[in-house]
């Protein structure tokens, strides 16, 4: 067999005690790998033993590992499986604590994190973000305190508002809805985008504005202003089983575009797909490959090619 030049180096060094944690896992990996190498491995220890008397067992990563963890070099996959567990289990207590005082406070960490309300509002907070839910949600009102970027998908309640407030005296009332919003610290403007239902972004001063469905705004802290453009309307389709001919038709008209099929009789192929907020060169990919066509852009017009749906 072919033992890497390493390896009697490191058994030497795991026999004598003198491995470091991270050479006694290489050598029980290589231990695992085959039958043969664990074998190589015993006869070593054998030996050794007959010379000083001393019984050798196969390298057990865990032992090792209690027996020299103040040592460095450790694997970077072992430091980090430790500190994921650690920030795991710290997240838990911090959650369980503020669980206990009657409002809470919802941080998420390096991954985003979803959080459903006891009215089954439903949150999703990138990484970073902090969410405050007010001692009295669900009483009087149902008021939370957002710092950072957050997506929500409100159960709406006409009897019993839903607000955020997004700091410096700036809130949005939910009137049905679900929209992103970011509200950085470190930045002067709030900015929220709707993509379902109506959102009332106002302020203290008395600045206020309704968002309806694909429309977005942003709000100035330092000026206290409300900035809306309608070019910046978000379009969103929905198809559900749609023939591809509608659409293209839909497609033309949004986008000013021309768009012709080929052949023609794709046209009645189906489509179940959703867009929103894409670019059209976007929009025709995915449709391409949901269906495994192909398309060409040229002379200021799409062409889409492929075979007819049985």
């Amino acid at each position: 067999m072919n033992v890497p030049s390493n390896i009697d180096t490191l058994i030497a060094k795991y026999l004598s005690g003198e491995a470091l944690p991270h050479e006694a896992i290489d050598l029980e990996d290589w231990c695992n790998q085959q039958p043969e190498n664990r074998n190589y491995y015993n006869e070593m220890a054998k030996t050794l033993s007959l010379i000083d008397g001393k019984k050798r067992s196969v390298p057990l990563v865990s032992a090792s590992y209690r027996q020299l963890q103040h040592r460095i070099g450790i694997k970077r996959t072992y430091r980090a499986m430790i500190a994921a567990s650690f920030i795991a289990i710290l997240s838990l207590v911090i959650f369980t604590m503020n669980e206990k005082q009657g409002g809470k406070t919802i941080i998420a960490g390096s991954q985003p994190l979803e959080h459903q309300l006891m009215d089954l509002t439903r949150i999703k907070l990138s990484p970073g973000t902090r969410l405050e839910i007010d001692p009295n949600y669900g009483k009087e009102s149902r008021k939370v305190s957002l710092t950072g970027e957050a997506a929500f998908d409100v159960k709406h309640d006409e009897t019993n508002k839903f607000i955020i407030h997004a700091g410096g005296g700036v809130y949005l009332e939910d009137l049905g809805t679900q929209f992103l919003v970011k509200a950085k610290p470190d930045s002067d403007t709030l900015f929220v985008i709707v993509s379902e239902g109506i959102v009332r972004l106002f302020d203290e001063s008395g600045h206020e504005i309704i968002l309806k469905a694909g429309e977005k705004a942003w709000y100035i802290r330092s000026s206290k202003q409300i900035i809306t453009d309608l070019d910046t309307r978000v379009v969103k389709f929905n198809f559900n089983n749609t023939r591809l001919a509608e659409v293209i038709r839909l497609l033309s008209q949004t986008y000013d575009i021309k768009v012709e099929l080929e052949p023609a009789m794709i046209g009645e192929c189906k489509l179940t797909t959703q867009f929103f907020d894409e670019e059209i060169a976007t929009i025709m990919t995915v449709i391409c490959e949901t269906l495994d066509y192909s398309y060409e852009y040229h002379n200021n017009k799409y062409i889409i090619k492929g075979k007819p749906c049985q």
